[in-house]
């Protein structure tokens, strides 16, 4: 019996060996793989954000209000001076810090705040600012807006707003002051009061008593 050629086969098969690597190697075949069996990361990445303190108004009673470096302010005097605080107001700047070239779409950000308080010798807690009575009490602070972006008060208390990518507002915190806080403290004493905003580094107002 006659044996049958094999070198056809032979060639065929390296064509198509050289054909598999230069898909691999030329037109992303390694990638395509990959994708096939590397396991996702679970979707787009969360947005970040950058705040910081731009400026502190108490109505011109303490004798010093001072920002000692972007996220850290502080309001000093003795109890009587502070008591004659009514408002004051915190500005912070807050950007959207999506890299270069990113889509431009809405991201979404919260920003709570940790108002300090004490209980005194007779049981009786005091706290650095006013509270609304409602069945849902938050604390008196109103939220404006400047710049881009927008927001508005959540019924947790918090406040959410949105900004574009890589767009920032100036988000003023103006709070109703317990003056009540202040001629009850001991002294001396510190109190912080710590804003926290998604994925970005606390803001503290640091109230010290001095007298």
């Amino acid at each position: 019996m006659a044996r049958k050629k094999s070198g056809s086969g032979t060639a065929v098969v390296f064509l198509v060996a050289a054909i598999i690597i230069i898909w691999l190697f030329a037109f992303g075949g390694i990638m395509f793989l990959q994708g096939l069996f590397v396991p996702s990361s679970g979707g787009a990445p969360a947005s970040t954000f950058s705040a910081q303190i731009n400026s502190i108004s108490d109505g011109g009673h303490a004798t010093t209000v001072s920002i000692s470096d972007p996220h850290h302010g502080t309001i000093a005097d003795t109890k009587a001076v502070l008591a004659n605080e009514v408002t004051v107001d915190i500005a912070l700047v807050i950007t959207e810090q999506s890299p270069d070239g990113a889509p431009i779409s809405n991201h979404q950000f919260t920003l709570t705040v940790q108002v300090p308080s004490y209980t005194d010798g007779s049981g009786n807690q005091w706290r650095l600012v006013k509270y609304t009575t409602d069945a849902n009490p938050c604390p008196e602070i109103s939220y404006s807006v400047s710049g881009s972006g927008s927001g508005s008060i959540k019924t947790d208390c918090s406040f959410g707003g949105v900004l574009s990518t890589s767009q920032s507002m100036t988000l003023t915190l103006s709070l109703t002051m317990n003056s009540a806080f202040f001629t009850n403290s001991p002294t001396p004493a510190n109190y912080p009061f710590i804003m926290q905003t998604t994925g970005a580094p606390d803001n503290t107002v640091t109230w010290q008593v001095t007298s």
